[in-house]
């Protein structure tokens, strides 16, 4: 194992052009909305059928025919989950505006919210240099989340840096750290003192090395620690990752987005 330091001011760094961050995400989910505790009552349930293309819903009906059902109590999302687990097929997925549009207007004298079937896992994750999702709970073996981390503050922090050599903390992908390549070919550490975004951090790496590093054993973290040691930098950008707001509790997959003003928020952890 060899590890090798760039400097400030290296002339590699002065070419290398930042691209937009895309990837290419022991608490319970944190769900699209909020909810009370109780069971529901069948006699409370309203449900609504379509025939149109491209509907998603809670129950298992023909292609292009879904159902969905506003079940009128209030429940956490867990229970609601449940429920509708029980009863139909899932929680629904928003698809585009058009079904996003037919919910609200099964539902419009609603007080509060209404659960979807959308949640955040700030404990699944991706490695920049494989891409494959993967748990990281607060007891894995070698990656050590700092104190307190991940807790996305503001529903901003997406991207992961080393604090203090050996653990790890979820930052905003736009702040700017020292970063840590790996290099394939010659199975060595580059560490550039050079502040970057994680983006730019990312083209750098795969640029003149592999990719940012990764952490997928013992051996690797203890090569870490020594290519960090004495540096004297408080973060380190390593190439760990989460999309947001990913998943569904279908396990379906869709990319619709309509967010209220100023969410999310990550408001109490939610």
């Amino acid at each position: 194992m060899s590890r090798t330091i760039v400097p400030r001011g290296d002339p590699r760094l002065r070419r290398c052009c930042p691209l937009p961050w895309g990837g290419d995400k022991q608490s319970a989910p944190g769900p699209a909305a909020a909810g009370r505790s109780s069971i529901p009552d069948p006699d409370l349930i309203a449900n609504f059928s379509s025939s149109r293309e491209n509907r998603g819903g809670l129950s298992t009906l023909p292609p292009h025919s879904r159902e969905y059902h506003f079940v009128n109590q209030t429940v956490t999302w867990t229970e609601a989950q449940s429920y509708c687990r029980e009863h139909f097929t899932d929680l629904v997925t928003i698809y585009n505006s058009n079904i996003n549009q037919l919910l609200v207007s099964m539902a419009p004298k609603i007080d509060d919210y209404a659960w979807i079937g959308l949640y955040d896992d700030r404990y699944s994750w991706k490695w920049s240099m494989e891409g494959k999702l993967f748990y990281v709970g607060s007891k894995h073996e070698f990656l050590i989340w700092a104190k307190g981390q991940p807790n996305c503050a503001y529903a901003n922090e997406y991207c992961v840096a080393l604090q203090g050599q050996t653990q790890m903390n979820d930052k905003p992908c736009g702040d700017s750290y020292p970063f840590l390549c790996y290099d394939a070919s010659s199975t060595s550490y580059i560490f550039v003192m050079e502040n970057y975004t994680w983006s730019a951090a990312q083209s750098y790496c795969r640029t003149y090395h592999t990719d940012l590093t990764s952490i997928r054993s013992k051996e690797e973290k203890s090569n870490i620690t020594l290519t960090l040691n004495g540096s004297g930098v408080q973060y380190v950008w390593i190439g760990l990752y989460r999309d947001p707001w990913a998943f569904w509790s279908e396990n379906t997959t869709s990319t619709f987005t309509n967010w209220m003003s100023s969410q999310p928020n990550n408001y109490n952890s939610q």
